[in-house]
C-alpha cells in the first residue's frame, strides 16, 4: 500500500502544479498563437483556466483520499475514472480535428492504458491489505466445537 501512495501522491503533483499553471497562463503557453481579438481564442483561454481549477482540485482530492486509501478507494477509482473519460475525449478530438502534438497523443495513451491499470493496482493492494498478516490459526467454534481458521470468519 505505501508504494501505491507514495507513487500517487507524486502523480497528484501534476495535476495540482499544472492546474495552477493553466489557471494563471491561459492559452498563452499552449497556443500562444491565437489571437485575443477573437470570441473563440478567449472563450478557449476562459475554458482552459476553468479547467485548470478543476485539475487542481481534482489534484488535491487525490491527496485527501490517500489520507483513508481504505475509506476513500471509491474516490480515487472516481478520479480514475474521469481521467479515463478525458483519453476517451481525446479521441474523439483527434477524430473530428486531426491529431494533436505528440506530447498530447502521449497523455491520451497514458489516459486509456494507465488509467486502469491503475484501478487494477488498487484492487491488488487493498486486496492484499484484507489478507491477515498472521498465519492461518485454528479457532474453537464455541457453540459445536468444531474447529475453523481465522480466515473463514472474516
Amino acid at each position: 500500500m505505501k508504494k501505491f501512495i507514495a507513487a500517487h501522491v507524486v502523480l497528484a503533483l501534476v495535476p495540482i502544479s499544472t492546474g495552477i499553471l493553466d489557471m494563471v497562463t491561459g492559452t498563452t503557453l499552449l497556443a500562444p498563437g491565437l489571437d485575443p481579438a477573437l470570441d473563440g481564442s478567449r472563450a478557449l483561454d476562459s475554458n482552459l483556466r476553468f479547467f485548470g481549477g478543476f485539475w487542481l482540485v481534482a489534484g488535491l482530492v487525490l491527496l485527501w483520499a490517500l489520507l483513508d486509501l481504505r475509506a476513500r478507494a471509491g474516490v480515487v477509482r472516481l478520479l480514475w475514472a474521469g481521467i479515463f473519460v478525458g483519453g476517451l475525449g481525446r479521441i474523439v478530438g483527434a477524430l473530428s480535428m486531426g491529431l494533436p502534438p505528440a506530447p498530447f497523443i502521449g497523455f491520451g495513451v497514458l489516459e486509456l492504458v494507465g488509467a486502469p491499470l491503475a484501478v487494477l493496482w488498487l484492487s491488488a493492494v487493498l486486496s492484499a491489505a484484507d489478507t491477515p498478516d498472521t498465519p492461518e490459526r485454528p479457532l474453537r467454534d464455541r457453540q459445536d466445537g468444531r474447529q475453523r481458521t481465522a480466515r473463514s470468519l472474516a
